[in-house]
């Protein structure tokens, strides 16, 4: 086998074996069978690289359709709003349940340890709020012996829309009944 320059106008090669492989340095040392030793004709049949660009589209189309239909939906800020109905409340450990003095003493607990502003409205509910930067949000919350229920009242600046709102207003929520639920726990201790 002999080593040589090609001859080819239209492509320049490194080097090539004739009649067999022709390797090149902006085809990133792709190997292309050469034609006729590169005397009658260009060098490069571009069937492999053709397929190669279309393969390289294919996965771009892929990537792009991938990007839309899960990343950036993931990314959304809303979320469908967490009502809380008649969530059970813990038993003692004799089986008997809270009065609802405790209960309203756990949920006023609860609001000022999480940073709710909570006032009673009547017996068995009690409106909170809070304000967080330049967002606020106002709830009620609804309770008995047994169960609890914290339902959204009203937001500002939360992107509240047809049943949606911003996640971290979920969040309060959960970590709101974590706190009420963590107060009546510590008064089964005594």
């Amino acid at each position: 086998m002999r080593l040589g320059a090609c001859r080819s106008v239209s492509v320049k090669c490194i080097w090539e074996i004739p009649g067999e492989i022709t390797i090149k340095p902006h085809q990133l040392m792709r190997q292309i069978h050469c034609q006729a030793g590169c005397k009658k004709g260009p060098c490069v049949q571009n069937t492999i690289l053709r397929g190669e660009i279309m393969m390289v589209k294919k996965l771009l189309k892929f990537s792009l359709v991938f990007l839309l239909l899960v990343v950036i939906p993931s990314c959304s800020r809303s979320r469908p709003v967490l009502n809380l109905k008649n969530e059970p409340l813990p038993t003692l450990s004799d089986g008997s349940t809270y009065t609802k003095e405790q209960v309203r003493k756990a949920i006023f607990e609860g609001c000022r340890r999480r940073g709710w502003v909570a006032q009673p409205k009547e017996e068995g509910l009690i409106e909170a709020s809070i304000i967080v930067r330049a967002n606020r949000a106002k709830i009620e919350i609804r309770y008995d012996e047994t169960n609890i229920s914290i339902l959204y009242k009203d937001s500002y600046n939360l992107s509240y829309s047809d049943g949606t709102i911003h996640r971290n207003y979920n969040r309060w929520i959960g970590y709101l009944y974590r706190s009420i639920l963590s107060e009546l726990y510590s008064h089964t201790q005594y």
